[in-house]
């Protein structure tokens, strides 16, 4: 058994997650970072599975799952967050990431989707059709999914354009290319301690229950 790698600011969480491993038996190594960059230092050859909240503070998803990959190809990722479900699982699919999974979830869901990541499936949570966002998501190329993340934090045109080292006209382009994929008029600015989505209704991503019957799970490419 190799490594496994928590990645979440909050220690009750960390903690968490290693009770649960120690009760599914996957807890021989188990390695512990409270942000990305701490978190890259355990990039290693032997690492199984990386759990890691998306939507922490100085967290950037697509760039964290760049980096991991290119140091450790193929090493199966799960996010675990507390807010915009509908929205990280959606960035989590277009990334190539094998599942996403809520804080709220009990022990068994958990541990259940832990090992269905680890056996080389995907596990996200269930669209009930009636919701189309997500599907639209996956129209958005890697550097829109950049901008949408950052739009989203609050920041301004010519803030993600030094970020990203673009002219303000770029991201201008960019904004309105995802308005027009997504469908939407505008993107909603959320916080830390709002769990909306702010792109689209968050009754259209079931709440985990001890049932396990709210995945869709599929074969990993």
């Amino acid at each position: 058994m190799g490594s496994i790698l928590i990645v979440d600011m909050l220690p009750v969480v960390r903690a968490g997650l290693r009770v649960v491993l120690n009760e599914i038996g996957m807890a021989t190594t188990v390695h512990e970072a409270h942000n990305a960059q701490e978190a890259l230092k355990y990039a290693a050859s032997d690492l199984e599975l990386v759990i890691v909240d998306p939507a922490m503070p100085g967290m950037n998803p697509i760039s964290f799952v760049q980096q991991l990959r290119k140091q450790v190809a193929n090493v199966p990722i799960l996010f675990f967050g507390d807010h915009s479900a509908g929205f990280f699982a959606s960035v989590a699919a277009k990334l190539g990431v094998n599942g996403y999974l809520g804080k709220l979830s009990d022990e068994k869901t958990i541990a259940a989707t832990i090992q269905i990541v680890l056996g080389g499936m995907q596990c996200f949570p269930r669209n009930k059709g009636e919701d189309p966002l997500p599907e639209k998501m996956q129209l958005l190329t890697q550097k829109e999914m950049t901008v949408l993340l950052l739009l989203r934090q609050g920041l301004r045109n010519k803030d993600i354009a030094r970020k990203l080292y673009l002219s303000e006209k770029t991201i201008s382009a960019h904004k309105q290319s995802i308005l027009m994929k997504l469908g939407i008029g505008a993107i909603a600015q959320t916080s830390g301690n709002e769990p909306q989505l702010g792109l689209y209704d968050e009754d259209s991503v079931p709440r985990p229950s001890g049932s396990g019957g709210l995945f869709l799970v599929a074969a990993a490419h």
